[in-house]
């Protein structure tokens, strides 16, 4: 993965560890890291990029981040992150948050279905977290950051 490594003046680790059936993968960074500004992007968007080419580098099913997901050595089942989608959970997390989801867990058709339908609890709460495909295809939900940069 070749990624813009900037001087953001704050503690990030990348983690990688053997697993059964494959490999894990987690970022740690401190509580300030969604809110640094990189030259020439919006608050959050340096954080929000990383963690898209990040998980479509290590060809994640899923993946999250936020104050309800502690660090973990222990892999995300992408089943749970898929039912809080669809049970209206994963909306109702406090944000910051960021979560992504492969395109053979949920269409686009689905995800977009899903979103239309809880649209009261986007509007009323969570007006701040939205919704865009990487160029991988991967579904992400995230409230990092303002800008968008995946339109460009």
């Amino acid at each position: 993965m070749a990624y813009n490594v900037l001087s953001i003046q704050a503690t990030m680790y990348l983690h990688f560890w053997r697993q059964d059936r494959g490999a894990g993968f987690a970022v740690e960074v401190d509580t300030q890291v969604p809110y640094r500004e990189a030259p020439g992007m919006a608050e959050g968007e340096w954080l929000e990029r990383f963690m898209c080419a990040y998980a479509a580098t290590c060809d994640s099913s899923a993946c999250a981040y936020g104050r309800d997901w502690p660090f973990s050595f222990e892999s995300l089942e992408p089943a749970r992150l898929v039912e809080e989608l669809r049970g209206g959970k994963l909306l109702k997390r406090p944000l910051p948050g960021f979560y992504l989801l492969s395109p053979s867990l949920l269409s686009g058709e689905e995800v977009s279905s899903l979103l239309h339908a809880q649209e009261a609890e986007l509007a009323k709460h969570h007006h701040l977290l939205r919704y865009f495909r990487t160029s991988t295809g991967h579904h992400v939900l995230s409230s990092l950051c303002r800008s968008d940069w995946w339109a460009a």
